[in-house]
């Protein structure tokens, strides 16, 4: 018997209307997509920005998604949690605009 490999869990970092997280998504959502032999999933959206079109993509594709807040971000290990108990893996960039946190 073959053992399953655990799937590589993403999460994507987007501040906007969620294009690029949207094929993002569909492209590992709709076929058996494998690196190194092992499924990939997309496990979270993180968003910076209330109201930004990626957070409706997540909520449709059933992704989960949490908003940051920038004295958190920029405090301390506030999302390490997060990410650690959903097995993250990976983080993925995908029209993040990491500057508005700094303003």
């Amino acid at each position: 018997m073959k053992e399953e490999l655990l799937p590589i869990r993403i999460a994507i970092f987007a501040s906007g209307q969620g294009t690029n997280a949207r094929e993002i998504i569909r492209y590992f959502h709709e076929g058996a997509h494998f690196v190194l032999g092992r499924r990939v999933e997309v496990s979270l959206i993180v968003c910076n920005k209330p109201g930004a079109g990626v957070l409706s993509i997540a909520a449709a594709s059933g992704v989960p998604a949490i908003l940051i807040e920038r004295e958190k971000f920029f405090r301390g290990s506030h999302y390490l949690e997060e990410f650690l108990s959903r097995n993250i893996s990976f983080i993925v960039l995908a029209g993040f605009y990491g500057r508005s946190l700094r303003n």
